[in-house]
């Protein structure tokens, strides 16, 4: 390292936190930190706008600065990190880059001054490689300078000895350090050798060392390289194994890359001419280490060739081993044989591999890699929170995978003689297999232990499944799901189980898979038992194969199918009395055959049915026989099972010739019959009725069943006049489907058409009947050519009918638009209001819409009657459109007069009180100022009242009527309201709604009059009572008002009791109007809503009661605060200091003083209706402030104290009082004089005389002198008071200022009179 001296920067102060900006200008002018900035330049090729990042950031320029002005930090370190960047710190940890350092150090501890700095810093720089400079550095440096004897003048020998020693020491040790961290091995020189020639080391004449320190050192250098030598190659790559780690097969291949490097490096410097020195040197010598030496360089050169050949021949497995940790685990099996066939080569052509200690490290270092491989794929910890089917596919797949690696390594194992050529010694496998898979078999263990559990909880997952019937079957369905939460249970356990379960030197798993294997057999055990009950509960074979294929995998488990093998027999049977019961219902059927009443398919044909039948009892015989021969363990070839079987193929055999049976007796005139039928006529005439039917025979229609049916179950022998007729089965259909309608709309027509509509269409109907007269004589089913007659009926048939049914359509419709307000009120409630009344508000916007809806019905009628004009083809002015039009009017006059009587009727049965129906109308009662009032009004010659709305009502529906044109106009009335008003029912029944309209307002009145007691709530005037109860103590009556009117009455302030009073009898007051009802019904149908005046009226007495606990309220805080105010600003006012002469001081201790004087015996007399006021106050729910109460309780000692201090003051300035009260009485005698004087001069003044011109002004003028004197007056006769000096009576100056009073009153007259004769 090269040092040189150098300054450094300033830095802020200690323990103060400095703001960046002024840590920024701190820098900007030091010389220190451009020093340094230089320095790094210079060193380490830094680049300014690194500089400048790293001088911006607030952290760096901070540790400079501490540095620089800081003491305790010894030193700097600057490097530079990826991209150029700078780095600064102390030094304490080592940089993490290999780069160059340059290091800052501090001569002392203090802080580095401006000015000196040059001198107070040494520079150094340290390479990035500090093991290759520290070598350098001791041969450079320490070596000339401690070695090189012109330095040892005047010292010891032995000292100078010892030093070279301890520098060879370190130079060795250095060496060997550097080629440890490179990973060679270093061998040093001697010094001697490095610093002498070859004739300095020659032997004297008398063989004898010239020099013995120099053949101690080469001696003991050479017992140093046998040491680093022999450690080499004592070397092995089973080091690893050996120590208990798994280290893959590249760690062999690294072990002998690195081994062969080091020793071609060793034999490199043993080969230096100057090691030959030495050896040469131990020759002449005969020293007792050259023969050693000589053999291990022997033995370096052996384990060269050796580790070239092994290096060379492991290098194709790097091929390999790329290829299988690059490789998924699920295809590892395919790289398996090409890498035991390299493992056999290598085995076979080196000739220093071929050992099975190191073959069976390499396998082994290979299994390593496998399992690594299977765990990196299995992911041990999670292997039981996977899902089931997974955690066993993977684990199935790695135990396969790892078979397979270990069945290649046999079969190249037996065949290790085929990769040597002809006459080579063959060198086999001999090795224990045991050797290479010692790891591998515990890892295959573990798998097949975890297969084993994974494999029976799928098999106890199905038990969730599982859900017996019978008569016990909840008892057993309990029983599997109670194993099946235990299974659940156990599972859990594994699953959040934290170790590893494939770690084979651990026993945590070793007594969970125990414990699970037990319970596994008590599940087994169980599951027996709970499927020998469940079978002997079964009902029927059915059953049984049901619950055997509910419990499925689970009878594979060898203890179930032990428990159950013992059914099997039972199972034989039932399946024999199951073929027993199905030859008994093909006995009973064949019966019932005989005599007609055979069971059949549902929905099908005789035949057909008959086939179907017996093709279900043939399906329930094989599916038990199949069923049956599905079972794995089903002892089938005994001789009991043999014979069961062949019963039920005797079954089958009779089922098919019942079948055949059935089918030829239905095949036999099967021919004849479909001949004969097809001839008869379409159509067939009931003469009773007039009505057409089609005569299309059901014995056609039977065999065309048959024959669709048959073909369904897969027939193929049907004869061919039944296939000839199902051919055509489209076409009869047709023909059929369209007579059939042809039929109906005839028949429709015939049996529905009205007189009027009749006499409409009756030439249309002749010329129908015409048309089906062929259908009913000529013409038969087998003839080709109907089709064209039966489209021309159909279109004429459809024609007539169909205009005749559309005409009716409109007539219903037509119905239905009257029917749509006839049946309806035509004012009605809203029931979806929760009150369901008849709203006033609504009324209106209700009437509109049903108008609205009059109109459009109106409307839509006119269009429907000319619709049908044109649809039955009517002349306008012909008898029958006339007749037909009348008809229509009828039906919509019904109408109207329905819906103006159900409106009437709504009206009447909603205000009748028989009925106790909810309340129709309702009125509210309302305080409306000063008067109360009803909404609607109830007096009839206000606008809008309630009767003239009902009346209004009852005239509105009696006018729907003319809303909708008359329909047969020839009738000359244009709408149909004047048959609706002459209608004397519906006028009678109008008159009785407006009768008990008058009743109902008539009632309401009445009780109107019932609240005339509380007039005086809403009516009297508060602020005028108030003022009447706080003169005289209660309000004056008329006697008491016309007495007030002439004179003064005596004022007597109210008490506490009198507010108590009045409060309690509004309290009552209110409380009574609250429980007045919130709604009375009138006539069972008026409903009056007197909450609106009711809560109006509880307002209005809560503002009476509030009027009084205001002013109490008031008075108690304004009281409180008043006095609390005084105590306080009086008590500060006493506190004040008074000296002799400090007139003002006395004057405002004095004024205190006569306040406490004045207001001293209300005052104590106030604290105690304040608290009975508060009190009662609270008794009626109105809370004072907090802070009030505490006044109330704290103010009468506070009041005492303060009386006490203003004793004590007073008597302190008693002095001063009395020299005061001199000079009051002093200036009282002057005012005096002073009076007396402005009395005499006033008496002269010239407002007294009658030639003033201007008299106001003079007035206004003595005036101010005399209001000049009163202010004098005031002011002394306060001071007088507050020093408690009687006042004298001043009359002179009150007779001026009546004086003047006077002068003005007279100067007004004269001015009036003035004013009025000018006039």
């Amino acid at each position: 390292m090269s040092v040189r001296s150098s300054p450094s920067a300033p830095a802020a102060d200690g323990g103060v936190r400095v703001p960046q900006e002024a840590l920024k200008a701190s820098a900007a002018v030091d010389e220190r930190i451009d020093f340094v900035r230089e320095q790094a330049f210079t060193c380490l090729r830094l680049k300014t706008d690194k500089w400048n990042r790293f001088i911006a950031a607030e952290e760096n320029l901070r540790l400079l600065l501490d540095f620089l002005d800081k003491g305790g930090q010894e030193r700097l370190v600057l490097c530079t990190g990826p991209g150029g960047t700078l780095h600064a710190g102390h030094g304490q940890s080592p940089a993490p880059w290999k780069t160059k350092l340059l290091c800052i150090l501090k001569k002392g501890t203090l802080k580095v001054s401006k000015s000196n700095f040059r001198r107070e810093l040494w520079l150094g720089e340290v390479s990035g490689q500090p093991l290759e400079q520290v070598p350098v550095l001791i041969a450079e440096v320490l070596v000339s300078l401690l070695v090189n004897a012109r330095n040892h003048g005047g010292w010891p020998r032995v000292v100078s000895e010892d030093i070279s020693r301890h520098i060879e020491q370190l130079k060795s040790r250095v060496i060997t350090l550097w080629g440890r961290a490179e990973g060679r091995t270093l061998l040093p020189l001697p010094l001697c050798i490095e610093r002498s020639e070859l004739e300095d080391t020659l032997l004297s004449p008398g063989d004898w060392p010239v020099d013995r320190t120099m053949v101690y050192s080469i001696e003991t250098m050479v017992i140093q390289w046998t040491h680093q030598i022999w450690d080499i190659l004592k070397k092995d790559s089973s080091q690893a194994l050996l120590q208990g780690d798994n280290p893959g097969p590249n760690v062999e291949i690294e072990f002998w890359v690195t081994q062969k490097d080091n020793l071609l490096g060793i034999q490199r410097q043993i080969q230096n001419p100057k090691v030959e020195k030495i050896m040469e040197i131990l020759k002449r010598i005969k020293s007792s280490y050259y023969a050693s030496f000589s053999d291990i360089i022997q033995k370096v050169n052996q384990a060269v060739q050796e580790a070239v050949d092994i290096e060379l021949h492991l290098r194709p497995l790097k091929k390999h081993i790329s290829s299988l940790e690059e490789r998924s685990f699920t295809h590892m099996e395919a790289l398996m044989a090409p890498l035991f066939h390299t493992l056999c080569l290598i085995w076979s052509r080196s000739r220093h591999y071929c050992v099975p200690g190191r073959m069976v490290v390499l396998l082994e270092e290979f299994c390593n890699l496998l399992i690594d491989k299977a765990f990196a794929y299995l992911i041990p910890e999670e292997l039981f929170k996977m899902e089931l089917e997974e955690g066993m596919e993977r684990v199935q797949q790695t135990i396969h995978v790892i078979k397979s690696f270990k069945r290649t390594f046999h079969q190249h194992r037996e065949k290790i003689g085929q990769y040597y050529r002809d006459g080579d010694e063959v060198r086999p496998w001999d090795f224990p297999s045991g050797l290479v898979f010692q790891r591998t078999d515990c890892i295959l263990e573990r798998l097949l232990m975890i297969e084993e559990l994974f494999a029976s909880a799928l098999d106890f997952l199905k038990l969730e499944k599982i859900e017996l019937g019978g008569s016990r079957g909840k008892i057993l369905s309990d029983m599997v799901y109670s194993m099946n939460d235990e299974f659940h249970d156990s599972w859990r356990i594994l699953r959040e189980s934290k170790y590893d379960p494939l770690d084979y030197t651990k026993k945590d798993f070793l007594a969970d898979y125990t414990r699970f294997v037990g319970q596994n057999k008590d599940f087994d055990q169980r599951l027996g038992t709970v499927l020998n009950l469940a079978f002997q509960h079964s009902r029927g074979l059915e059953s049984a194969f049901k619950l055997l294929q509910i419990f499925g995998g689970l009878l594979d488990r060898p203890r179930i199918n032990e428990l159950f093998a013992p059914n099997y027999a039972t199972l034989l049977r039932m399946f024999e009395e199951e073929t027993n019961c199905c030859q008994q219902i093909l006995d009973r059927q064949r019966e019932k055959l005989q005599n007609g009443h055979a069971g059949l398919g549902k929905n099908m044909p005789a035949v057909a049915g008959s086939l179907k039948w017996s093709q279900e009892l043939r399906d329930r015989v094989l599916s038990s026989r199949s069923n049956l021969s599905h079972l794995t363990h089903m002892p089938l070839g005994s001789s009991e099972a043999e014979q069961v079987l062949r019963k039920c193929e005797r079954l089958l055999e009779v089922l098919e010739q019942h079948d055949e049976e059935v089918y030829s007796s239905w095949t036999e005139g099967l021919e004849e019959l479909c001949h004969a039928h097809l001839q008869e006529p379409l159509l067939a005439l009931n003469q009773e009725t007039g009505l057409f039917q089609v005569n299309f025979n059901p014995a056609l229609t039977s065999v065309l069943r048959e024959v669709k049916y048959l073909s369904m179950l897969k027939y193929h022998n049907i004869p061919k006049a039944a296939l000839n007729l199902y051919s055509k089965k489209e076409t009869l259909y047709m023909y059929t489907q369209t007579l059939s309608l042809v039929t109906q709309w005839y028949n429709r027509l015939q049996s529905t058409i009205l007189e009027v509509e009749l006499r409409l269409v009756e030439r249309e109907m002749d010329g129908t009947r015409r048309q089906l007269q062929p259908a009913l004589e000529g013409l038969a089913w087998s003839q080709d050519d109907l089709w064209g007659y039966i489209q021309r009926t159909r279109e004429l048939v459809q024609g007539v009918a169909s205009r005749v049914q559309r005409s009716k359509a409109n007539v219903e419709a037509l119905q239905e638009l009257m029917a749509g307000f006839s049946h309806a009120p035509f004012i009605t409630r809203k029931s979806s209001r929760s009150s369901n009344l008849l709203l006033m508000g609504d009324v209106k916007e209700s009437v509109r819409r049903k108008y609205a809806l009059i109109t459009s019905t109106g409307e839509q009628i006119h269009r429907l009657v000319q619709e049908n004009q044109v649809l039955l083809g009517a002349d306008p002015d012909s008898p029958e459109w006339k007749a037909y039009t009348e008809y229509v009017d009828r039906m919509v006059l019904q109408g109207l007069v329905s819906a103006v009587r159900c409106s009437l009727l709504y009206f009447i049965e909603n205000t009748d009180p028989a009925l106790r129906i909810a309340p129709l109308f309702e009125v509210q009662m309302v305080l409306n100022g000063s008067d109360m009032t009803f909404k609607p009004p109830l007096d009839i010659t206000k606008k809008d009242n309630f009767y003239d709305i009902i009346d209004k009502m009852v005239d509105q529906i009696f006018k729907m009527a003319s809303y909708i044109p008359r329909v047969a106009q020839h009738n000359q009335k244009e709408t149909y309201q004047p048959d609706i008003d002459d209608m004397a029912e519906l006028a009678e029944l109008s008159q009785t709604v407006r009768s008990r309209a008058r009743g109902a307002v008539a009632r309401v009145k009445e009780f109107q009059s019932s609240f005339a007691s509380y007039r005086y709530l809403w009516t009297d005037d508060r602020g005028e009572f108030m003022r009447q109860f706080l003169l005289y103590g209660h309000v004056l009556s008329a006697e008491e008002a016309e007495l007030y009117a002439d004179y003064e009455l005596t004022k007597n302030p109210p008490k506490l009791e009198n507010f108590k009073e009045q409060i309690c009898l509004f309290e009552s007051l209110y409380l009574k109007v609250s429980k007045f009802e919130d709604k009375k019904i009138f006539c069972g149908w008026c409903q009056v809503d007197i909450k609106p005046f009711k809560v109006s009226l509880m307002n209005v007495i809560k503002k009476w009661s509030w009027m009084f606990k205001e002013h109490l309220l008031n008075h108690v805080n304004n009281s409180v605060q008043e006095l609390a105010t005084f105590i306080q600003e009086t008590d500060k006012g006493l506190s004040k200091k008074v000296s002799d002469g400090d007139y003002a001081g006395l004057v405002d201790i004095m004024g205190h003083l006569m306040a406490i004087r004045d207001r001293q015996i209300t005052t104590d007399q106030h604290f105690k209706p304040l608290k009975s006021t508060a009190d009662l106050l609270k008794t009626y729910g109105q809370q004072l402030p907090e802070k009030v109460y505490t006044q109330l309780e704290e103010l009468p000692e506070k009041w005492k104290n303060l009386k006490k201090v203003a004793f004590t003051v007073k008597h302190e300035v008693a002095p001063l009082q009395s020299n005061e009260v001199s000079v009051i009485r002093r200036k009282c005698v002057r005012f005096e004089i002073k009076q007396h004087e402005f009395r005499e001069q006033f008496r002269t003044e010239i407002i007294f005389r009658i030639d003033v011109d201007d008299p106001y002004k003079l007035i206004d003028k003595t005036n101010r002198a005399v209001v000049q004197l009163e202010t004098e007056m005031r002011k002394l006769q306060e001071t007088a008071a507050l020093f408690e000096v009687s006042f004298p009576d001043y009359k002179q100056l009150r007779q001026c200022r009546s004086d003047i009073i006077l002068v003005k009153s007279v100067w007004d007259m004269v001015i009036f009179v003035k004013v009025t004769i000018s006039l």
